[in-house]
């Protein structure tokens, strides 16, 4: 075997490689994501219950949430349910 096509080989397992470790970032990226959606959905349903725990997880929310809203747009997104649990909270 000539020490050009071991050097080619050795340059597409390399791209191989390149393409693997992207794609499992890429997996890693949406199983992230997805985790965030289902917790930020099980979140969503409990506030809108009427238990200790609610009433603890709004308490939590309306206290560290602004804390972690520093883009206008994320303070807008969240204003409707940032009144609705600081408004629970307060009650």
């Amino acid at each position: 075997m000539a020490r050009r096509d071991i050097d080619q080989r050795i340059a597409e397992l390399e791209e191989q490689a390149k393409a693997l470790k992207a794609r499992k970032a890429a997996t890693e990226r949406a199983n992230e994501t997805r985790r965030t959606v289902v917790l930020g959905s099980l979140i969503l349903q409990e506030i809108d219950k009427d238990t200790e725990a609610s009433k603890a997880l709004q308490s939590w929310l309306a206290k560290e949430l602004p804390e972690k809203l520093t883009r206008d747009r994320d303070r807008e997104i969240f204003a409707e349910l940032l009144a609705k649990i600081s408004g629970n909270h307060d009650a």
